[in-house]
């Protein structure tokens, strides 16, 4: 540990953490002159290294034999020409002038390499590992483990980085190893005399025993890399005579599940009295019965009744483990991978370690995206005030901010906002919202996308205001910091509304700044669902939700907010609208057709609809002009009267009223063809891979899922390149190891 901080990635007098590229630079530097002036001081002896490649100079054993061709008092001339030694000559032995020399000289293994070449799944030695994986009958207070903590400070963002590694990958194998030794107990394997495996006396619901294993596929070398782009196995276990409801379980493995697969031999080393000689960790491809059939598509959500009690499972393989393993002279990869004698589960909620440990590895490659306002906040070395957002936001700007239904009157908005003297003078010093300063506007404010928004309005009917709950001024506050720039953290015991606060700022962030997109991330389902189902309550148009992973199915919804359920949903409102629009231009006596594609519907609206609005428009601002008949200026009369207010009042006759009842009905068919732009792409994109793909990257404003999910789909979110989201909600952080 001391070796690995003494050559930390950072500069030891600013602090700020030096690229693998530079290090390599002042290596090479180094590397130059050793053979400068080696040329210089001796062109004889160490002819051989100054003509040398540096790859073949900078490593323990090379560096030893080229000092061992000189004699002490040239090496320490050596040394001292360097400027590696400063001190008199009888200072130094001939080990610590070696030591010298190979500390400056020898090219070091940077930590992102190690962990490059790092397998994810932990095998047989760190299980049993009784150093670094102690079982739970060895733990005690007096014993520390020689990992590196986590504490409030971090060097680098790697350091953070490296130490969550660390760690996740040794209490992952924790649990794996309890797991394995539960399970193993269980299905208790029988040797004969000689060592060898004979048959399981007992069994497991967790475990089956496999028929067969073989290598599918193994990959070329991606460039750069040493091992195989991806190695793909496939399981054979037989599942007759299992109870079915334990069979049905086998049956729900989905992709991405881990599985280990283990070999029982105690003829040579071995693991445990159980025999443990060889473990190693898969990744789900895919389940096949006996036909072939994949009967459980994680990816489709297809599911088949399987037919048969063969079961045939698809896997990844480790590639660096597998590279590993192939390298071993002592291991016969072909006969050992042949001989896995038992599968086995685990739990679906301890299954996402490797994806995680997969993302935080991909972190390290990659360039940190961290803003410069929260970066040392993050590392722990400033002040958190630096990040709030008094710190960061215009508040002049911000004064023009519309608050919605925060507020639920205005008494509630003085008592919150203007008395609460706890918030900045230019805060205290906001307009009240619409909704409270002038309700007869307030409505343009909402998204029009249903006549029967405007008719509640107008019959006082103000359940459109969606939040209830009356914010206290503490809550008010949180909600304020939230909506600006900064880092917000509420905090809370249970039941005091951070969950409704979250909400209420998803919702004022979604309504203010609609191009902007938010990402939402939980530790749990659970979690998940209680905020998006607040959500779903408040005045946000759902075609711009989206919830990923496979909890949705528990949300207390009749809509579904799938990825297919929202590419359905966008193909049924197309349809919709399209039906909308067709009765629009019969009621204008136009008959071209316009309702047949979207592409046509917009050209309808920019050539036949603003044209009418805007000579509607000209007319009522004519100052010579005083109407008192609006229905028979408004060019969509008609289109409301036959389709939206059969037998009822349109007009009251009141010029005033009437023109702004004009201006709002005018704002339906503005919100009518704003979707059918959004309905653009589903129309040009055939398949529902593609829509689902453009509903991810670029429909969808909030996007909901858990911290698991996020490990599991990072690599596919960046393949497609999705928009970085301008707004991130992490709900119970403290739950979460690492995101």
């Amino acid at each position: 540990m001391l070796k690995f901080y003494i050559n930390f990635e950072i500069n030891e007098e600013t602090g700020e953490p030096i690229t693998q590229i530079t290090l390599l630079k002042e290596h090479y530097d180094n590397i130059n002159s050793l053979q400068s002036i080696a040329f210089q001081l001796f062109p004889d002896k160490l002819s051989k290294i100054y003509l040398k490649n540096i790859s073949l100079i900078d490593n323990q054993q090379n560096i030893i034999s080229m000092l061992d061709l000189l004699n002490e008092e040239e090496i320490y001339t050596f040394g001292k020409r360097l400027n590696l030694l400063r001190l008199p000559q009888k200072e130094y032995s001939k080990e610590l002038i070696y030591q010298v020399f190979i500390s400056h000289f020898e090219r070091r293994q940077f930590v992102i390499e190690r962990i490059n070449n790092l397998p994810l799944f932990p095998t047989e030695k760190l299980i049993w590992d009784k150093d670094l994986i102690p079982s739970e009958f060895e733990i005690n207070d007096n014993k520390v483990l020689a990992i590196p903590k986590l504490n409030l400070q971090f060097l680098t963002h790697h350091d953070y980085l490296i130490r969550n590694f660390n760690l996740l990958r040794l209490e992952s194998t924790f649990q794996v190893r309890q797991d394995l030794d539960e399970i193993i107990n269980m299905v208790h394997p029988k040797f004969d005399n000689k060592g060898n495996f004979v048959e399981f006396e007992g069994w497991a619901k967790m475990a089956a025993p496999i028929k067969n294993f073989r290598i599918l596929t193994v990959g070329s070398n991606d460039i750069g890399k040493n091992c195989p782009s991806q190695v793909i196995a496939e399981i054979e276990v037989n599942l007759q005579g299992i109870q079915s409801q334990i069979r049905n379980e086998w049956d729900q493995i989905k992709k991405h599940e881990i599985l280990f697969c283990v070999i029982f031999d105690k003829k040579g080393e071995f693991y445990t009295d159980k025999g443990v000689q060889l473990i190693r960790g898969v990744e789900v491809i895919s389940v096949q019965d006996q036909d072939n059939n994949i009967f459980n598509d994680f990816e489709n959500s297809v599911k088949k009744k399987p037919s048969g009690t063969i079961r045939k499972i698809q896997v990844w393989l480790d590639p660096i483990q597998y590279k590993e393993d192939l390298s071993n002279k002592d291991l016969n990869i072909e006969g050992v991978y042949s001989s896995f004698q038992l599968l086995i589960r685990k739990k679906k909620k301890e299954s996402n370690f490797k994806s995680i440990l997969e993302t935080i590895r991909d972190l390290m490659n990659s360039v940190s995206n961290i803003p410069k306002w929260l970066d040392s906040v993050f590392l722990g070395y400033d002040n958190q005030n630096s990040s709030h957002y008094t710190k960061l936001s215009n508040l002049q700007e911000f004064q023009s901010f519309d608050f919605k239904d925060t507020f639920l009157d205005m008494d509630h908005f003085i008592e919150t906002v203007k008395n609460n003297e706890k918030l900045d003078k230019l805060i205290r010093d906001i307009h009240p919202p619409k909704f409270l300063e002038k309700p007869e506007d307030s409505l343009f404010s909402f998204d029009l996308d249903s006549i029967d928004v405007l008719k509640k309005f107008e019959t006082n009917n103000l359940n459109l205001k969606k939040n209830t709950i009356r914010y206290t001024s503490a809550q008010v506050e949180a909600i304020i910091s939230g909506v600006n720039h900064g880092l917000s953290m509420i905090v809370g015991p249970p039941g005091t509304g951070k969950t409704d606060i979250a909400v209420q700022i998803i919702s004022l962030l979604v309504q203010n700044f609609p191009q902007q997109r938010t990402l939402i991330v939980t530790h749990s389902n659970q979690a998940l669902n209680d905020l998006f189902e607040k959500i779903i309550k408040l005045d946000v148009n759902e075609r711009y939700l989206l919830r990923l992973g496979m909890g949705e199915k528990d949300l207390l919804s009749d809509n579904d907010y799938t990825t297919n359920g929202r590419v359905n949903f966008m193909l049924k409102r197309r349809l919709e609208l399209l039906n909308e629009i067709l009765l629009l231009a019969v009621s204008l006596d136009i008959t071209t057709h316009q309702e047949y594609t979207c592409e046509s519907a917009l050209n309808f609206y920019k050539f036949q609809i603003k044209s009418r609005w805007f000579e509607y428009e000209r007319v009522i601002n004519d100052d010579k002009t005083k109407l008192s008949n609006i229905p028979e200026v408004f060019p969509f009369t008609k289109f409301f009267m036959e389709n939206h207010y059969k037998g009822e009042v349109l007009f009251l006759g009141n010029y005033a009223k009437d023109v702004r009842k004009t201006k709002l009905l005018m704002k339906y068919i503005d919100n009518m063809f704003t979707e059918i732009e959004d309905c653009y792409a589903f129309e040009l994109l055939r398949n529902n891979v593609e829509r689902g793909n453009y509903l991810l990257t670029k429909q969808s404003k909030i996007i909901a899922m858990t911290c698991t999910h996020a490990a599991l789909k990072r690599r596919d979110f960046l393949k497609l390149g999705i928009i970085p989201f301008t707004n991130i909600f992490i709900i119970k952080a403290s739950s979460m190891i690492m995101f």
